[in-house]
């Protein structure tokens, strides 16, 4: 009887999180009301999986987590976790360290109440909950973009961002969602009715993506699409050819994105500049790495502390962003402010996490290859923006991981 209430109310908890956190505007920490009903809910999540496996073995068995360290997860994430700790200890300012240490101890929870409860059930249901709410956000937006709604919050209107404050972390979102629908389609009968709803749910899904306008998005997106291919086709999957296909798709998406005018040409344009030598639509990130590699240079083993960057980079500030006005809360890039943070192991340790991850999805078949490539196009994402500090995106992407990574029930 218990074992049900605690499989409800993980069920109920993982769906309030994966469709309330991208509601409330991506849930990021600058909205404290909508961080802190993710936070309770993840929590409450968290203690639920901990009471279920306590009734279901009359204690703590850790041995449930043996498949996770046999994978080689399970000493890198704890690694991980003691070196968060440790940050916390020499932190130079410990409130916020505090709640940014909380946060993470909520995602890896949350991590493993998926893995210790994979099964194909959740698989599918999580997936799905993804999917429509991947499909939801972009009807909206669309709407949104094209004068159906109104979107007087939403600024700049030149941009599709949904419910997102940012564009390039709606992208983020969908990056992940597409190919998971893609490795959906793969596992089903092309003939069924089920087929056809999620290519006219991936077809709306793409639109909204490349309204977005996420260039870095488009990018990652592209190339981890490219690595998915070419897996389907060494596993004969799908033919050969389906590689020109999938190129000249893009070729001539692009193609169509630069020359067709509007806002959507103005912003692929910039990266054809970009490739000519144009740097100046990137000045700002650059001046942004290249004070936080010297934050790290000053802070290369303990960091500043977890969740401090914002507090410590004002005495980095190029003189770019003084003139400007410009004062960043994060790094631009998800690598170097994690190193920042928490010292050059932490950035290892994190790395090593992520290349686990993704690497456990493309060896996998249909439906979680799908989930590995989204975590791949995700943690490339990483090297030019902060999408793993949105708790909307993270959430999805543990989500992911958690199925990708989850026992031999799935």
């Amino acid at each position: 009887m218990m074992n049900k209430i605690y499989t409800g109310i993980i069920y109920a908890g993982l769906t309030v999180l994966m469709v309330f956190a991208p509601l409330a505007r991506g849930a990021t920490t600058t909205r404290l009301w909508a961080i802190t009903i993710v936070m309770f809910v993840m929590y409450t999540v968290v203690f639920a999986g901990l009471l279920k496996k306590v009734d279901e073995n009359k204690k703590l068995n850790f041995r449930l987590y043996w498949n996770d360290y046999r994978q080689g997860v399970l000493f890198p994430v704890l690694m991980f976790v003691g070196i968060s700790v440790l940050s916390f200890v020499f932190s130079i300012y410990k409130h916020e360290s505090f709640y940014a240490l909380l946060r993470l101890l909520g995602y890896v929870g949350l991590y493993y109440v998926i893995v210790t409860n994979c099964t194909k059930k959740l698989l599918w249901y999580l997936v799905g909950v993804a999917i429509c709410m991947g499909l939801g956000l972009s009807v909206y937006g669309l709407l949104q973009y094209f004068g159906l709604l109104a979107n007087e919050w939403w600024e700049p209107k030149i941009f599709l961002s949904a419910s997102y404050v940012n564009h390039n972390h709606f992208a983020g979102y969908l990056e992940m969602v597409i190919p998971a629908i893609i490795g959906l389609m793969i596992s089903i009968k092309k003939r069924s009715s089920l087929f056809v709803i999620l290519f006219i749910s991936l077809v709306i899904m793409f639109t909204a993506f490349i309204f977005a306008q996420s260039r870095s998005a488009w990018i990652c997106l592209a190339v981890s699409l490219l690595l998915m291919n070419i897996i389907l086709i060494r596993r004969k999957i799908l033919k050969t050819y389906s590689i020109v296909i999938f190129i000249t798709f893009v070729a001539v998406v692009f193609s169509y994105s630069c020359y067709s005018g509007g806002k959507v040409s103005q912003r692929a344009e910039t990266m054809v500049n970009f490739a000519q030598g144009d740097t100046s639509i990137i000045g700002i990130r650059t001046s942004i790495w290249q004070g936080t590699v010297k934050m790290i240079a000053d802070n290369p083993w303990t960091g500043v502390g977890i969740g401090c960057f914002e507090w410590d980079f004002p005495k980095y500030r190029p003189e770019l962003l003084g003139k400007a006005g410009i004062r960043p809360t994060h790094a631009e890039n998800d690598y170097l402010h994690m190193a920042s943070e928490l010292g050059i192991f932490g950035l290892i340790f994190m790395v090593w996490i992520l290349t686990l991850f993704v690497s456990r999805g493309i060896k996998s078949n249909g439906i979680m290859l799908g989930c590995g490539i989204g975590l791949l196009s995700l943690s490339l994402h990483g090297l030019v923006d902060f999408n793993f500090h949105i708790p909307a995106n993270m959430i999805l992407f543990i989500a992911l991981a958690g199925l990708v990574n989850g026992d031999l029930k799935c």
